[in-house]
């Protein structure tokens, strides 16, 4: 009550303290647990699981959107009030869900084959597909569509693990031409995608995204500026990401190299800015690029690359066999020509 008296007079408190406080007033049955109070330490506990520290103001909101509708933040507790009826039975059944989509939260954070997955391969895809998002793009604003998504597949059982890969792996590109290639900001995509009429849902999301792609011409400006160096630099998870996704697509895999390292064309030379761009990479196998001496010309990397497996040293090879030496016009060419395909 004094919760309710001091937010009534304009004292500023938190939206999850106050909806937090409705939900404890109306489940206040102590005997023979107390299962709002336990219901409430194990969703705080599935937050801080995995080594991971998620604020529960922002679970709760990405929550909330995911299943009820985007809504201002100071608004939350009103549509609180408004969406969940007030009894003892609603209540539960809400803070039940939220325990339920706290440990998808997680999941989501940082995912695991075997505790998330059950050590099913073909969803070896989605480890590396939310990682990316997190940790080398970080996006944040697309959780709420990963909880729908999680939710309807999961959950609901009405959307089939082909729709959910392919969305998947198209927010994953979409991200990464958008965000992390051209560096725009991200907009609102808080899309609940839980609706009774899913499939609509995911069309206007995918139109969404799709009228916000950068262009061509962007997107190659920005993609050829893109550089690895054995220093550590900024822009070296990216470019790695992106070299191994490459070769993923080359080969119609779901899930990258283990073994791979990358090399340096033109022998990366500080004198020389463009040996770090990407079009001076390629995707080489550890062992071939640990026994090639240092200094190698052109054409004797070019016997070194022969004995590669990879599909883009293979194309590598056939494009520029006749070569004698690989110049600072070939680096940009090439990233230009990758950054189309």
């Amino acid at each position: 009550m004094i919760f309710e008296i001091l937010n009534a007079k304009g004292k500023e408190l938190a939206s999850i303290d106050l909806i937090k406080n409705a939900i404890f007033e109306e489940l206040d049955n102590e005997i023979p647990a107390d299962i709002a109070k336990e219901t409430w330490l194990q969703i705080r506990n599935n937050l801080c699981s995995r080594a991971l520290r998620i604020e529960f103001a922002s679970f709760y909101r990405h929550f909330w959107i995911s299943h009820y509708g985007k809504v201002q933040d100071n608004k939350l507790y009103s549509d609180f009030l408004k969406k969940v009826q007030k009894n003892e039975e609603s209540y539960l059944s809400f803070l039940k869900d939220m325990e339920k989509e706290s440990k998808r939260y997680a999941t989501i954070l940082k995912p695991n084959l075997e505790i998330d997955f059950n050590n099913k391969k073909e969803y070896a895809f989605m480890i590396e597909e939310l990682t990316a998002i997190n940790n080398v793009f970080s996006i944040v604003q697309i959780r709420p569509v990963f909880l729908s998504l999680f939710y309807m597949h999961f959950e609901k059982k009405v959307l089939t693990y082909r729709l959910l890969k392919k969305i998947i792996k198209g927010l994953s590109c979409f991200h990464f031409a958008y965000n992390a290639i051209c560096s725009k900001r991200t907009s609102s995509l808080e899309t609940p995608l839980n609706t009774f009429a899913l499939n609509e849902a995911i069309k206007e999301l995918k139109q969404l995204l799709i009228d916000l792609l950068p262009t061509e011409e962007e997107f190659v400006e920005n993609f050829t500026k893109l550089k690895f160096s054995k220093k550590n630099i900024s822009s070296n998870v990216l470019t790695k990401y992106a070299i191994n996704k490459w070769q993923c697509l080359l080969d119609g895999s779901d899930t990258m190299l283990p073994d791979s390292s990358i090399e340096h064309i033109e022998d990366e030379d500080d004198n020389i800015a463009d040996t770090c761009l990407i079009g001076n990479l390629l995707l080489l196998e550890q062992r071939i690029n640990s026994r090639m001496p240092t200094n190698s010309s052109f054409k004797e990397k070019l016997v070194y690359y022969q004995d590669s497996k990879y599909s883009m040293v293979d194309n590598f090879i056939k494009e520029n066999s006749g070569k004698i030496s690989w110049s600072e016009e070939d680096i940009l060419k090439r990233g230009q020509t990758w950054a189309k395909e």
